[in-house]
């Protein structure tokens, strides 16, 4: 979405639109880059996918609208607006999907991924980790 940028002192638009990129996943997204890198394997449209940004030339149905990114780029009651909804939109279990205008497209962004279960969890920490410090920090000490 929109954003502050300390060094520039500006409301900058979503990091998608400046990194010329077709995606972006965010937040949790261990499970998110795989199913990513599944519907791509398989041919199909990723769009679906929780904790997923994407630019689109129209609105998602049933998504709620941030005020568009020229609007907080000059109105700092709109930008705080903005990012309030935006904030309250972030509980993987009752978030709904977002979608921003910027110029003549939208930033959609997809509800957060849902956390891992127990079982996951458990799955991801019984991998077989060295558990030792990084070859790099040794030799410094």
């Amino acid at each position: 979405m929109a954003h502050y940028d300390f060094w520039d002192d500006a409301i900058r638009r979503s990091v998608l639109f400046d990194a010329k990129a077709d995606y972006i996943l965010y937040g949790m997204a261990e499970k998110a880059v795989l199913e990513f890198a599944a519907a791509l394997r398989d041919g199909q449209d990723p769009c679906t996918l929780r904790g997923l940004c994407y630019i689109a030339r129209e609105p998602r149905l049933g998504y709620l609208e941030l005020p568009a990114y020229e609007t907080v780029a000059q109105d700092k009651a709109a930008f705080i607006e903005m990012f309030q909804r935006f904030y309250r939109n972030n509980d993987p279990l009752s978030a709904r999907g977002l979608y921003q205008k910027h110029a003549d497209r939208y930033l959609v962004q997809n509800p957060p991924a849902l956390t891992e279960t127990q079982a996951e969890l458990d799955a991801i920490y019984a991998l077989d980790f060295e558990r030792r410090q990084h070859p790099f920090l040794r030799a410094a000490g």
